[in-house]
């Protein structure tokens, strides 16, 4: 009904408008289609950039873990060699003791002797003296 009140220019003129309106539409989509295709090949690029460091920091982690077990086996290890000091130590601790207290016996051991020695020469002395 609309059509029929336009003359035949008007409405060639109002199809050329509206085909104009669609193409500058359609500029205007394949433009906006362009550019986010621009944006989706950075954040590809991006993406790519970042799977790359993910795999670096993924091989460096392992490598960190496969540390984090040898040093865990070598506190261990040291763990046991401490554990053998501090018994040795103990041993030694006892044996310095032990040793101390012979020492102090040997010493009253002499004293007793270096004693005796005094008093068998100082009689021997007065037996030589009486004869």
């Amino acid at each position: 009904m609309l059509i029929v009140l336009f003359e035949n220019n008007q409405f060639e003129s109002l199809r050329t408008i509206s085909l104009r309106v669609i193409i500058i539409k359609m500029c205007r989509i394949a433009s906006e289609q362009q550019r986010q295709g621009e944006l989706l090949l950075q954040l590809i690029s991006i993406i790519k950039s970042i799977n790359a460091k993910v795999s670096q920091l993924d091989s460096k982690v392992s490598h960190l873990d496969s540390k984090m077990s040898q040093l865990g086996q070598k506190v261990s290890e040291l763990e046991t060699i401490v554990g053998e000091i501090l018994k040795l130590q103990k041993k030694l601790e006892n044996l310095l003791q032990q040793s101390s207290q012979d020492q102090e016996r040997q010493d009253k051991i002499l004293e007793t002797l270096a004693l005796r020695s005094l008093e068998q020469e100082t009689e021997i002395r007065e037996m030589k003296r009486i004869k």
